[in-house]
């Protein structure tokens, strides 16, 4: 059995999320692993660069603490991405969960129990497919502003 364990029930990661956040604070390696690094908010003492954030643990491990997501079941679901450093901004500060829910109606990322509560009667839809929908409209844009700064400069050149 692994050194390194983690509690399975909602509570535990909140409460794990809480004592997280403490630590979270001092965030990045200030030298040896590089200016900017995230550090793994499990190691003690010479805290470790990041390789992966867990977005549902909310925290971020090391190659060596992040080995239980590989190896147990229960944890091998988990959603693992490269280090995000701003964490907290993508957590539902009343509920402690993922905003993973975009609320046209209010404009807003939420939770799912946000969706549940205030926002049930509201159009929602989720994070992503609201970036990626928010994404085409920008590359849209971006074509548009690109084309009349050609237009500009033709005109330029003309006169």
């Amino acid at each position: 059995m692994s050194r390194y364990s983690v509690a399975s029930s909602r509570d535990g990661n909140r409460e794990r999320h809480g004592t997280l956040g403490k630590a979270r604070k001092s965030g990045t390696l200030d030298g040896g692993a590089g200016g900017g690094a995230l550090l793994c908010d499990i190691c003690t003492g010479s805290k470790r660069r990041a390789s992966k954030t867990c977005l549902s643990c909310l925290a971020s491990y090391c190659e060596a603490h992040l080995q239980p997501h590989y190896e147990y079941p229960a944890l091998s679901k988990h959603k693992l991405v490269e280090p995000a450093g701003r964490l907290q901004e993508k957590i539902c500060s009343n509920h402690d969960k993922l905003l993973e829910v975009y609320c046209r109606t209010d404009q807003q990322c939420i939770c799912l129990l946000c969706l549940m509560e205030e926002h049930k009667s509201h159009d929602t839809v989720s994070a992503a497919t609201e970036r990626t929908e928010r994404q085409k409209q920008l590359g849209s844009v971006l074509l548009k502003s690109q084309q009349r700064i050609e237009c500009s400069v033709k005109c330029l050149c003309l006169i």
